[in-house]
């Protein structure tokens, strides 16, 4: 086994973070390396995909119920408050852009 196996996964998170990266030194990756890293990647970008989604489908769903009830009550919808939708994202983004940033320094 190569000297990062084992070394990727942190799957005490909601998500999975890259604890310690290949060693360069100068050399080109091995294949099981590279293998190993881009397996990290993807199941990292999987995770981050399935917190995206919970983030999507519960604002989704609230704003659905949300209409609902303004159309039975006042028989029209009024427009969401982009802002406060957008605030609801913020945690995801800021997950991901520091753990991309983390992996590039």
């Amino acid at each position: 086994m190569s000297d990062i196996s084992n070394k990727y996964i942190d799957d005490s998170l909601d998500f999975i973070t890259i604890k310690e990266k290949p060693k360069k030194e100068g050399k080109s990756l091995t294949p099981d390396q590279k293998r190993l890293h881009w397996e990290a990647y993807a199941q990292k970008t999987a995770r981050e995909e399935v917190m995206f989604k919970r983030v999507f489908d519960n604002v989704f769903d609230e704003q659905k119920n949300q209409a609902i009830e303004q159309l039975e009550k006042t028989g029209q919808v009024s427009e969401f408050n982009d802002e406060k939708t957008a605030q609801r994202f913020e945690p995801a983004i800021e997950l991901v852009y520091h753990s991309a940033f983390d992996e590039a320094v």
